[in-house]
């Protein structure tokens, strides 16, 4: 019988929302004060019912904190081809002077990508539909903290598959440089210039 493929694909939830930051009980005394600073947090139950997704496992959320002299934040989504990894999908938010500090969170389900911008005072989603299959061997290694310095790419989600076991190598650190025969990854990077158009 045939195996079913597993369909992959991810709904971006974008969440600067600062709110969030005042109304939450998450302890800030932790935050440094880097260029760029991100953390894996768990969402409160109020910000999950803002997203309509009360499912642990398929949330991926980040508090972020920059200084001013960061404008936007660029998100990629890039598959493994013969050519190394390339995006098929982008996704950019320019920051204003009360959005230095939020929250970006990303659910992994099937069909669609779901793109959520939330600030204090408007709503924005889109989405579009995208396939990946995995069916063999894999490695998923998520980013629980990071402190950097802008135009620095973060991978904060890698999901590569190795049927064969002899190409994925766990002591390389820059995806780019990884091989595998499946792979997909989401990336953030903090810009020190807005966002055009």
């Amino acid at each position: 019988m045939k195996n079913k493929n597993t369909l992959m694909s991810i709904f971006l939830i974008i969440v600067v929302f600062g709110i969030f930051l005042k109304y939450n009980n998450q302890d800030k005394t932790d935050v440094k004060k880097e260029d760029v600073y991100i953390k894996q947090i768990s969402l409160t139950n109020e910000q999950k019912e803002k997203i309509q997704n009360k499912n642990d496992n398929e949330i991926l959320a980040f508090e972020y904190s920059v200084k001013d002299s960061v404008k936007s934040i660029h998100i990629e989504f890039l598959e493994y081809t013969e050519e190394g990894f390339k995006p098929f999908a982008t996704s950019s938010i320019n920051l204003e002077k009360d959005e230095k500090e939020g929250i970006l969170a990303f659910t992994i389900e099937e069909g669609k990508y779901k793109n959520i911008l939330f600030t204090d005072e408007n709503f924005n989603m889109s989405e579009f539909s995208y396939d990946l299959d995995f069916n063999g061997r894999t490695i998923v290694n998520k980013t629980t903290e990071s402190i950097g310095f802008f135009n620095k790419e973060i991978a904060i989600f890698e999901k590569y598959e190795d049927k064969d076991g002899n190409k994925y190598d766990s002591s390389i650190t820059n995806f780019r440089n990884q091989k595998c025969d499946k792979g997909l990854v989401i990336s953030l990077t903090f810009k020190d210039t807005q966002i055009k158009g």
